[in-house]
């Protein structure tokens, strides 16, 4: 299966995008992403501490050899494992609201099938996917209730839209998506938890960015899905009353869209593409990952949601960013950053955990490790 990011990329991999359509954006938006994110139970024999005030930070680390789950405070100490040896390549964890479970993919690498496992803090991790389908590398999206993930998986040729219950208690729903559909690479619930945003491509590998994929929403209860445009990054307003997106140009133009559906420009950030947009929880700031060459993404910058004005928080050549994730207050940008080298022998490239602080308006990193360390996202 394919694991998302460009860091992930081989240089074969890196088709240049071209600079296709520029967004129709028609995009009927009644609901801020609620997608919160949960923690793991430890593994046998772990230690028991007290768990620190504050977020913290749960992340993936190959430090020990296999991909697994780790936790640390939100200043990068106090570091421990919490999902157990031989559990597989786990990838792409995301709490839930209460911070009481953490959903993840386990992948499965002698077959390269992944699995949607979510872990428990009392009790064991438990498989939420059936075994027939292969879910795609996506992060699993919990509802803002916490009693439901919904993600996407391949079945027999067929891409669906899976809804199941959180406890385990078998499928909700199962909705085809449009046949043109063959990856999906973002998807979000709506906060009244009735609709799911997504972007979709035609092509099996998101990575070709041959064209921009297509924005659909899906109605969970009537299984309705409504194509509303073009962009290569979107995301719900925090306040659920518009969204931010950015259509794949140089230069890059964000734009806010509301309730009625009109587009007003916030933004324009010259001599690159856009590729990745995040809004604040605090609905203050969005983030946007950059890329200059259309293949590898080197630059990051936040925007004032209010003025528009635009400040460059990283701007390298020599090293490429992924996984943004602000902090519950909306101070801190949490992204993994690594050097543009392959490393041999591993499907995880080098990198690290930087975070932003928006009130210093400086990065630093969180880890300093040899291997991977990344895909990390704050508790709630």
């Amino acid at each position: 299966m394919s694991l998302r990011g460009d860091s992930l990329m081989s240089s074969e991999e890196k088709t240049l995008r071209t600079v296709a359509l520029v967004l129709i954006a028609t995009v009927l938006l009644t609901g801020a992403l609620a997608l919160y994110l949960t923690l793991a139970r430890r593994p046998a024999g772990a230690v028991e501490t007290e768990a620190p005030s504050g977020p913290r930070i749960v992340f993936v680390s190959d430090v020990e050899g296999e991909a697994a789950l780790y936790v640390m405070s939100a200043d990068g100490t106090g570091m421990e494992r919490l999902s157990s040896a031989g559990s597989g390549m786990i990838v792409y964890p995301a709490w839930s609201p209460d911070g009481q479970h953490l959903a993840c993919l386990h992948i499965d690498e002698a077959s390269d099938r992944a699995a949607v496992w979510v872990h428990n803090l009392a009790g064991e991790p438990s498989r939420l996917s059936a075994e027939e389908v292969d879910v795609m590398g996506l992060k699993p999206a919990w509802s803002p209730d916490g009693t439901r993930l919904a993600f996407v998986a391949s079945s027999e040729g067929t891409v669906q839209l899976i809804v199941v219950h959180a406890d385990g208690s078998g499928v909700e729903r199962t909705i085809a998506l449009p046949a043109q559909v063959r990856h999906v690479y973002s998807l979000a619930w709506s906060p009244q938890g009735d609709e799911l945003l997504l972007l979709g491509t035609d092509n099996p590998s998101w990575r070709s960015y041959i064209t921009p994929p297509f924005i659909y929403l899906v109605s969970v209860d009537d299984e309705g899905v409504e194509q509303l445009g073009q962009a290569w990054a979107v995301d719900w307003a925090p306040d659920g009353r518009g969204a931010v997106v950015a259509p794949y140009v140089n230069p890059a133009v964000v734009y806010t869209v509301d309730e009625e559906r009109q587009m007003q420009p916030i933004a324009q950030l010259e001599d690159v593409f856009a590729v990745a947009v995040d809004w604040s929880p605090d609905g203050g700031h969005i983030v946007v990952l950059g890329t200059r060459n259309q293949s590898d993404v080197t630059a990051l910058y936040i925007i004032d949601a209010a003025t528009g004005e635009v400040t460059v928080a990283v701007d390298g050549t020599e090293v490429w960013m992924d996984w943004v994730d602000w902090s519950p207050d909306g101070r801190r940008l949490l992204f993994t950053q690594g050097p543009l080298q392959r490393r041999p022998g591993s499907r995880l490239p080098y990198a690290n955990l930087w975070v932003y602080d928006l009130d210093q308006r400086r990065g630093q990193p969180l880890t300093e490790q040899e291997g991977f360390a990344g895909m990390g996202v704050w508790s709630p």
